[in-house]
């Protein structure tokens, strides 16, 4: 769970300099355009994350070791970059770390306030699904 919380104390360094809720949108939205375009055939049901404002898809990659990748896409810039600083959180993270490291930061950097509630929703929504793939891929 160390890398977990490392990652959290990276993110805050990042947002350290994001006073205003506009400059942490920016950042926000600035994560999720570094996020790669899913492939359009990963853009299934299966993969749609239910509870969220836009389309929001997720998916992930399990290493033998259970390591878990993933990639996640949006139809929405805010979404798309809410999923990617969750996957910068548990990305090449065991299952473990979802289920037992929650993400802080977001307090922390007082996101779910910043958001607004279908935002804030949707954000839950993504932690959710991963959480939900996390407690597969651990059987």
């Amino acid at each position: 769970m160390d890398t977990c919380l490392e990652k959290q104390r990276l993110l805050e360094e990042l947002f350290e300099a994001s006073l205003t809720p506009e400059s942490k949108y920016e950042k926000i939205i600035e994560l999720g355009l570094k996020l790669p375009p899913l492939p359009k055939e990963e853009k299934t049901p299966l993969n749609l994350v239910a509870g969220c404002q836009s389309k929001t898809y997720i998916t992930v990659k399990v290493q033998e070791d259970k390591t878990l990748y993933f990639t996640a896409d949006s139809d929405a810039l805010i979404s798309k970059g809410l999923a990617a600083l969750l996957i910068q959180i548990y990305q090449g993270e065991k299952p473990e770390a979802l289920l037992l490291c929650p993400p802080t930061v977001l307090q922390k950097l007082k996101l779910l306030d910043l958001l607004s509630p279908l935002r804030s929703n949707g954000l839950k929504s993504i932690f959710y699904k991963m959480r939900e793939i996390a407690a597969k891929a651990s059987l």
